[in-house]
């Protein structure tokens, strides 16, 4: 096993529990420390090959400082109890250990930004400095440039769009069809080239949903800027459509999980053996055809997708 500071807290606090006298006390001293040390069962290691960094978090996640470093580890994420046979032991590493290392990363670093920038004595200012030198480098970055004007000119038209509903300008009551075609073409326009803006589509879509609705209930041959009862009334048929859809999805999906979780897709998965593309490719399109004739179409995906996941690797 191992003696740690945790180990002889615990023996002091027997000893203060239990001697009674001087002699008692002096008889708990001069027992085996075998009695008092982690047993090997319980020591807690990594491996000889993993870094610092997972040393410091395998000790905030177990709460421990100390670490036993051997050659191989009984399980696979770096957290395990120390194998009795067939692992070397090459040390003990402490939480000392670990922050030396972190601390002299830190001196290493204030050292390389003092050569950098000669005549700052300030830790504080090297800093800053190497923040300034970094923004800048980033700023000669074609791709941060084309974020940056992309997140711009999002924000302004955004503001711009929001300024103009609160403010009831007359524009829009006028031209009202105008703007909830402009919204649209922006919105899919957004949509397109989600790779290139970088915006999420689902996002963009209510946004876009969002503002259409907006316009033709407060602006569309209105002009009080207050949505009529014919509108709100369109407005519950297609939210009570859109809701009856997703509470759809949601109980298909906890089906499809708890069918998941017990197993139920090995059944299928067992029989399809093929290691070829275009096999499994007939074989999902035939299993695909005929449950969709006796299933919703949107069950039938929501199967299928997991069945292709149980299936296909994930780096394929």
């Amino acid at each position: 096993g191992i003696f740690t500071e945790t180990d002889y807290i615990k023996f002091s606090t027997t000893r203060a529990k239990g001697a009674s006298t001087e002699v008692e006390s002096a008889e708990f001293i001069v027992s085996p420390v075998s009695e008092y040390v982690t047993p090997t069962d319980k020591l807690l290691g990594i491996a000889s090959t993993d870094t610092a960094n997972l040393a410091i978090a395998t000790m905030q996640q177990t709460g421990v400082r100390h670490l036993v470093v051997v050659d191989k580890l009984s399980s696979s994420n770096g957290i395990s109890i120390i194998p009795t046979e067939g692992s070397n032991v090459r040390g003990v590493i402490s939480m000392q250990d670990v922050m030396s290392l972190v601390q002299q990363d830190e001196r290493l670093s204030l050292e390389s930004l003092a050569k950098k920038f000669p005549g700052i004595e300030n830790p504080v200012t090297l800093i800053q400095e190497e923040q300034k030198s970094q923004a800048n480098a980033l700023a000669k970055n074609p791709e941060i440039v084309k974020e940056d004007i992309i997140r711009v000119g999002t924000a302004v038209l955004s503001v711009a769009s929001i300024g103009l509903f609160l403010s009831q300008s007359s524009w829009l009551h006028e031209n009202s069809q105008l703007a909830m075609i402009a919204i649209f073409v922006i919105g899919y326009i957004c949509i397109i080239f989600e790779e290139v803006f970088e915006f999420n589509k689902a996002a963009v879509a209510l946004l876009m949903n969002t503002g259409m609705w907006v316009t033709y209930a407060d602006f569309y041959q209105n002009e009080s800027g207050i949505a009529s009862e014919g509108v709100l009334e369109q407005l519950k048929e297609q939210l009570s459509d859109v809701a009856e859809i997703c509470f759809f999805l949601l109980a298909a999906s906890a089906i499809v999980e708890v069918v998941d979780a017990h197993q139920g897709f090995k059944v299928v998965t067992n029989l399809i053996t093929t290691k070829s593309k275009k096999a499994l490719f007939w074989v999902i399109g035939f299993l695909t055809f005929f449950l969709s004739a006796i299933l919703n179409n949107l069950t039938v995906t929501i199967v299928m997708v997991s069945l292709l996941r149980k299936l296909v690797p994930n780096d394929d």
